[in-house]
């Protein structure tokens, strides 16, 4: 046996592993398509149904491969099941000090007319709106950035039927995600987290969390004669010091670029929630404006490394985006049909 059949061999004996897990409590067809399915899109590198039936390599017509794997994945939406099997294995390698992102993302179909429930989606490259599909994903990692475990991801459009609002679809992803996985990890959001419902859906059920905070919010806080005062988000460093400094070393397509920061943090409370108070790191040299992160840990010390490590937890949902990437580019998951 050469070396190429040893290799495919053992891809194979793991695919079916896999699959197999995946697949626990189907029907054996649906077990066998999940089985196929797998294989077919590591083997092709791609989504589309004709390439999965291409790499199969049945002794029957390409069409009738094609034909069996679309009736099957028509009739049943087994979409919930992977993803509680997904959280299930993924669940034990949750420890207190991971870092959990949650991110929404999309899927464009620019040129796409009769795909169904196309919604409006924004596409942030570009600047402007488009047409496509919602991503929501859940991807967990350490902060050494050296153990990535994905928990979760889901492709949906505002136009089902049961479509609520994109916070809701947040805050129902949490709520499968903490079933099996508890309190444990510090959960990390976007911009896209700075919403009440969001918060409040991480306190009441006392998750540690950090998320990034719109620069339009308005705060409460103290100001250097200790009374509390009201303030917009991006005024907030005019109340307080950012005393420290550190340097990051940011690598994006092969280019590595120091970034300089000083940053600070801060007791505020949300307007409309004078009575709960949180920390916020206020970095800046990331760009024009300060980067302002909302959270509940409290360092050990006021010393730089304590603090620092609440932006090392943001930055570290940075790997849910570079997971985005990887799927997108590596399977051509915009190719969807």
């Amino acid at each position: 046996m050469d070396a190429n059949s040893s290799t495919l061999s053992r891809f194979k004996a793991q695919a079916n592993k896999f699959s197999g897990i995946l697949s626990k409590g189907l029907s054996k067809t649906t077990g066998r398509l999940v089985k196929e399915l797998i294989y077919g899109i590591q083997a092709s590198k791609d989504i589309k149904i004709s390439n999965v039936a291409r790499s199969l390599q049945e002794p029957i017509k390409l069409i009738k491969t094609e034909e069996r794997l679309c009736r099957n994945l028509a009739a049943e939406d087994f979409s919930e099941h992977i993803n509680q099997q997904i959280i299930r294995l993924g669940d034990d390698k949750i420890t207190d000090e991971m870092v959990i992102a949650i991110d929404p993302g999309d899927i464009m179909k620019p040129y796409a007319k009769e795909m169904e429930n196309l919604c409006g989606v924004y596409d942030g490259s570009e600047g402007k709106g488009a047409q496509g599909y919602h991503l929501c994903q859940v991807t967990a990692a350490n902060l050494e950035h050296n153990k990535i475990v994905p928990l979760y991801c889901e492709a949906y459009s505002s136009l089902e039927k049961d479509y609520v609002s994109g916070t809701k679809k947040i805050t129902d992803t949490i709520t499968k995600v903490i079933a099996k996985t508890g309190t444990a990890g510090v959960w990390a959001i976007d911009r896209g987290g700075d919403c009440n419902e969001i918060i409040e859906h991480f306190t009441s059920n006392k998750l540690k969390f950090v998320t990034r905070l719109k620069l339009n919010r308005w705060l409460l806080t103290k100001n250097k004669n200790g009374g509390i005062v009201p303030v917009q988000a991006d005024r907030l460093e005019t109340h307080a010091s950012l005393p420290y400094k550190a340097q990051i070393n940011k690598i994006d397509d092969g280019k590595e670029t120091v970034i300089n920061i000083t940053f600070g943090i801060q007791k505020c409370a949300l307007y409309d929630k004078p009575n709960e108070w949180f920390n916020i790191v206020i970095i800046k040299g990331f760009g024009e404006h300060p980067m302002l992160l909302l959270c509940n840990l409290e360092p050990k010390n006021t010393e730089p490394k304590e603090v620092y490590k609440i932006v090392e937890i943001y930055l570290t949902r940075w790997k849910c985006d570079e997971c985005y990437r990887y799927i997108k580019q590596s399977y051509n998951l915009e190719d969807i049909r």
